[in-house]
């Protein structure tokens, strides 16, 4: 419904994607990058890095390594070409 996929919640700061990612749910990060490339407006970042609560200073990829998710990391590393918040801040350049 042109919801921002990249915004945060109040309560943890976290993303869907992360979300999904620490819960392991890879058909949720499926739907959620092929639904936010069906929207113009809005493009799904998987890198957003957390602001709050289990999410903090974390990326879904983190949060998928630290709940050993391994379907959900493959998915974000090796189809995403997601990153950790190591990477990310130290501006590794994101996979394609």
């Amino acid at each position: 419904y042109g919801a921002d996929p990249n915004q945060t919640t109040h309560t943890c700061g976290a993303t869907p994607c992360m979300l999904a990612a620490r819960h392991g749910n890879t058909a949720c990060l499926r739907a959620l990058v092929e639904s936010a490339a069906g929207q113009g407006d809005h493009t799904l970042d998987i890198n957003v890095v957390g602001t709050g609560g289990g999410a903090q200073d974390k990326t879904a990829l983190d949060l998928a390594l630290e709940y050993n998710h391994l379907e959900a990391v493959a998915y974000l590393r090796d189809e995403l070409g997601a990153l950790t918040v190591q990477e990310v801040r130290q501006g590794i350049p994101q996979a394609v």
